[in-house]
């Protein structure tokens, strides 16, 4: 899985700011390793995820990530299925 690459990438990632990770249809599986990613990465300022099909499943957990993660400033998920349940209250 391509998300599971990137994720570990992201874990030790000290250089990149940017990434584009938009229509790769990831899931919410791939979402969930992109989070824990977050939870560890401190130098990605913004992150593209549109069009992944994540759904509110994933989106869930890429938000509670960034409840941890005070680095990340610009987060896209354009068309990705997220309904009222992919919030967080």
């Amino acid at each position: 899985d391509g998300a599971i690459h990137i994720a570990n990438a992201l874990r030790t990632n000290t250089t990149l700011l940017k990434l584009n990770l938009a229509v790769n249809h990831f899931g919410p599986n791939g979402a969930s390793h992109i989070a824990n990613a977050l939870l560890t990465n401190t130098t990605l300022t913004k992150l593209d995820l549109s069009c992944n099909l994540i759904y509110s499943t994933g989106a869930v957990e890429i938000f509670s990530a960034l409840r941890t993660n005070t680095t990340l400033l610009k987060l896209s998920l354009n068309d990705n299925e997220i309904c009222k349940e992919g919030t967080l209250d």
